[in-house]
């Protein structure tokens, strides 16, 4: 009898937790008026907000694969690819103009997020955004050198491996080369988006 009463009193321990755990990770952020409140400036424009939102959208390889795909897979046909991309692109802004103007926070999809479906959710996003970037920095980087090495007939990467060596011999998950043009845009950038820009609005920053 009382290991069974013991057995009641752990389940509706562990079911207590349970429900504490799910209600935490479906709660979502209030809207009021402290919700709203930022230390940041909005010095930004609406063609600045145009250009960026385009630049995030378009990525390199558009400018990489574009002539590669159309010689040797689709032909003609790429144009297809493009209307069907652009099409979701456009319903993509749309949901992203839709949310900012219901919430507009910093935080872009992890605010909107956190709002709307819960703080687990958020927190899953959030996640996602980072590796997103941090990736989609990497390879833009990446082919902004790759453009930047051509340019210069190859001299940057021939040098890199003459003075450093290849790291393998044919290229995988890592290039073959030290890629140090691509380091050092990444930490341009990075060292330009912590220190901000307000452009010529000087009373906003």
């Amino acid at each position: 009898m009382e290991s069974f009463k013991e057995y009641i009193k752990e389940s509706s321990s562990c079911f207590g937790y349970t429900k504490n755990l799910l209600a935490k990770m479906t709660r979502r952020k209030t809207v009021d008026a402290d919700f709203f409140q930022t230390k940041m400036k909005r010095c930004l424009k609406i063609w600045d907000i145009v250009f960026l939102g385009t630049g995030h959208m378009i990525g390199a390889g558009i400018y990489i694969l574009t002539g590669e795909v159309a010689k040797e897979t689709s032909g003609p046909a790429l144009i297809v690819s493009y209307i069907l991309a652009g099409v979701a692109a456009f319903l993509s802004a749309l949901c992203y103009a839709e949310f900012g103007g219901r919430v507009p926070k910093a935080g872009s999809a992890y605010s909107y997020g956190y709002v709307s479906i819960g703080e687990f959710w958020a927190f899953i996003i959030g996640w996602d955004m980072l590796v997103e970037n941090m990736s989609g920095a990497a390879a833009l980087s990446v082919a902004w050198s790759g453009y930047l090495d051509s340019l210069t007939d190859l001299a940057i990467k021939n040098g890199t491996r003459t003075v450093f060596g290849s790291l393998q011999k044919t290229a995988g998950v890592f290039g073959t080369e030290l890629n140090f043009v691509a380091a050092a845009l990444v930490i341009l950038v990075s060292v330009f988006m912590a220190v901000g820009n307000c452009g010529d609005d000087k009373e906003t920053c």
